[in-house]
């Protein structure tokens, strides 16, 4: 969920991987993920210049007697012009949902991430775990899990979750299977190694699914509200590749981003066991961010040349903690205004950022 790539910085900037891992002494992966901040970092900052994610507020959605997700969107509001703006695939974050006129409480992690996008963090037997970030529907990646035989995966690797989950009642997530003959079990543990569980039983193969699980009925019951929740296990009876992604805990509602998806659990629907009866009414306020969609050139841009700043003041940090360096030279403070210099290529990426931003009203870059 961001303005550029990679290779996007680096295309514009100069830079490449084997240049900053030579300059760091970091390897491959280590400077991807150095990137990927600088990226994120720089993302934030347009938006805090533009003044985004826009802010939709109670827009009117309506049930239809079936569908348990809906799509975002002035369709269903009457004070909206329709056409007037379209956040598919540019959800940033949905701030407040009612129904029946009251507010529900917002999911947990209030992204709706737990755990699919902290790889280093999992634990696992038979299995090989890694970041998926093709195959995921929720935010950058899903946990691509490849079973060679029975076995399970779990989050956090510390068992350390300590966190208090009897205010939300339902565990929501995506899950796609290779094989959906293979028995599934979801189980949540608390600190004594006790558990509660549920089997998972996926419709079809290669399709990403969406579920609620009400917690009240799962097996093996623990009273959690009066103790803590430490981490999740998802367990299989063979072999199989998942993609678990969108995991967090709700009290009714949930959401994907940035496809733009607001998810209504069946345990804790208003209208009961059945989905939103037609022409039921509800009400969510959210950001989106258009750009997600589709980014003009020139905010790509800016991003790249954001990051480019970045790396001028690490590769800057790396020189002067190291007393010298070795491509600009041995003076520790180059004339900022030499072309050859740490600060005046600094300088130059600035004032291409500013020139990309001036369209948008943006582009002070100030003292960051």
């Amino acid at each position: 969920m961001s303005y550029t790539t990679e290779q996007g910085v680096y295309d514009t900037t100069g830079f490449n991987s084997d240049i900053l891992q030579e300059l760091s002494n970091l390897p491959a992966a280590e400077v991807a993920t150095l990137i990927a901040s600088y990226i994120t970092n720089a993302t934030k900052k347009i938006r805090d210049d533009i003044g985004y994610p826009l802010v939709i507020t109670k827009e009117r959605h309506l049930g239809d007697g079936y569908s348990w997700s809906f799509e975002l969107g002035p369709q269903d509001d009457p004070y909206a012009t329709l056409g007037g703006y379209d956040p598919t695939n540019g959800l940033v974050e949905i701030y407040d949902a009612w129904f029946a006129g009251a507010k529900i409480r917002r999911p947990w992690p209030i992204d709706c991430e737990y755990g699919t996008e902290a790889i280093a963090s999992w634990g696992s037997s038979n299995c090989t775990l890694s970041a998926e970030a093709t195959l995921n529907v929720h935010d950058d990646t899903a946990i691509k899990m490849l079973f060679s035989a029975a076995g399970y995966a779990y989050y956090p690797s510390g068992k350390n979750a300590m966190k208090n989950i009897y205010p939300w009642g339902d565990v929501f997530f995506s899950l796609r299977t290779t094989n959906k003959n293979i028995v599934i079990t979801l189980r949540l543990y608390d600190k004594d190694g006790n558990y509660e569980e549920q089997t998972i039983t996926p419709t079809i193969n290669d399709t990403d699914e969406f579920y609620f699980i009400d917690i009240a009925t799962m097996t093996d019951s623990i009273t959690w509200n009066n103790t803590l929740f430490q981490y999740f296990e998802i367990r299989v009876a063979g072999a199989t590749t998942l993609y678990l992604d969108n995991f967090c805990f709700s009290n009714g509602w949930t959401f994907t981003k940035p496809l733009g998806l607001l998810h209504v659990s069946k345990p804790h629907n208003i209208s009961g066991e059945a989905a939103p009866s037609e022409n039921y009414p509800f009400y969510v306020t959210y950001g989106y961010d258009p750009f997600l969609a589709s980014t003009p050139a020139n905010i790509t841009e800016a991003a790249e040349w954001l990051c480019g700043i970045s790396i001028i003041d690490y590769l800057r940090g790396i020189r002067d903690r190291e007393v010298s360096y070795r491509l600009f030279g041995d003076s520790m403070e180059p004339d900022a205004d030499s072309p050859k210099g740490l600060l005046g290529v600094r300088s130059k990426m600035m004032q291409n950022y500013e020139r990309c931003m001036q369209r948008w009203g943006g582009g002070s870059y100030g003292t960051v």
